[in-house]
């Protein structure tokens, strides 16, 4: 079994973050989705804190100007395929159809995004689409800064988790 920290939008203020990072040590590897705006040294060594030692992956977002990190990518843990990505490129404002498609033609059947600081779980054309919400800055209508858990089962089962920076939802 694999579970998976995910954050998205922190926008170079990461106090939430290393708090949830402090909470949630029991992960295996955690994604940034974009607009980190260079705190992933502060990731980094928050997560020296860790063990055993998760992995980091980050993807760039419309804000990371100077970030080396790619756009998007792919991930795989027990079979299950994952596209990463911001999502600023995919239409996501309006609704994550080009965004599902992209994973399609990825081979994934998930996939996770940022960009739009909601939180969102859904299904589209079979592929499960996950945005983690804000943890900085959120959009909804409580404004309660937002993460996600996703666990891929040993048998690929995914399941995904949206929870508060204060307790679950």
């Amino acid at each position: 079994m694999h579970k998976i920290l995910v954050f998205s939008d922190s926008h170079g203020l990461s106090r939430n973050l290393l708090a949830v990072l402090e909470k949630e040590k029991d992960v295996d590897t955690v994604i940034h989705l974009g607009d980190i705006e260079g705190e992933e040294n502060v990731v980094e060594r928050a997560l020296m804190e860790h063990r055993p030692l998760p992995a980091f992956l980050t993807v760039r977002g419309n804000c990371d100007t100077f970030s080396n990190a790619p756009l998007s990518r792919v991930v795989e843990w027990d079979g299950v395929k994952v596209f990463l990505t911001h999502g600023h490129r995919y239409e996501v404002n309006e609704f994550p159809t080009l965004l599902a498609f992209r994973a399609e033609e990825n081979g994934c059947s998930v996939a996770l995004f940022g960009h739009i600081h909601k939180p969102v779980d859904t299904e589209v054309n079979g592929v499960h689409v996950f945005n983690p919400g804000s943890i900085t800055l959120p959009r909804q209508e409580d404004h309660r800064p937002t993460y996600g858990i996703l666990t891929i089962a040993d048998d690929g089962t995914v399941t995904t988790e949206h929870r508060f920076l204060n307790g679950k939802r």
